[in-house]
């Protein structure tokens, strides 16, 4: 009888050795965000915004529009995707600027984009505070100015439009 509970014992032990947890699963599964996380991390989200042509808001209402990294994920470059989606390249005051025009979503290419995130400057649609953004950006063979501003999405589904 002795012997059966030092083998139960035993075999609990061993398979708690097995299976004993490392240093990254301390993260309940998500260590990706802290070990190996997208670099752009600053510059990436969904984004709640309107937009304007020559101070005038369009017609269009609220839309999300998203950030995120590239495939490369280099530190201060990531993608916009609006009706576009083209490559920008941030510094580390939150500043973007466009890195290359070619919209590769469809046939909207830009010359211009300039752009800045305010971090903790925006409010969602209850107040919560959040990420703003703000973009200036000038279509290919188009001088107009359009703008879009807005601010980051919260994840609340009552800050959802």
């Amino acid at each position: 009888m002795r012997n059966k509970y030092l083998y139960i014992l035993l075999f609990v032990f061993l398979v708690g050795a097995f299976t004993s947890c490392n240093e990254s699963d301390k993260n309940d599964g998500i260590d990706f965000l802290v070990n190996d996380g997208t670099k752009a991390e600053a510059f990436a989200g969904d984004w709640y915004v309107t937009f304007q042509i020559k101070g005038q808001p369009s017609p269009y209402g609220v839309y999300k529009i998203s950030t995120f990294n590239t495939s490369e994920n280099e530190k201060n470059v990531f993608w916009i995707k609006e009706d576009f989606q083209v490559k920008a390249e941030g510094d580390d005051d939150l500043t973007f600027s466009l890195l290359d025009g070619k919209d590769i979503a469809g046939s909207y290419n830009l010359t211009s984009l300039t752009g800045k995130i305010f971090p903790k400057l925006g409010h969602s649609k209850t107040g919560n505070v959040t990420d703003s953004i703000y973009m200036e950006f000038v279509y290919e063979g188009d001088t107009d100015v359009y703008t879009i501003k807005g601010h980051k999405r919260t994840r609340w589904p009552e800050d959802d439009y």
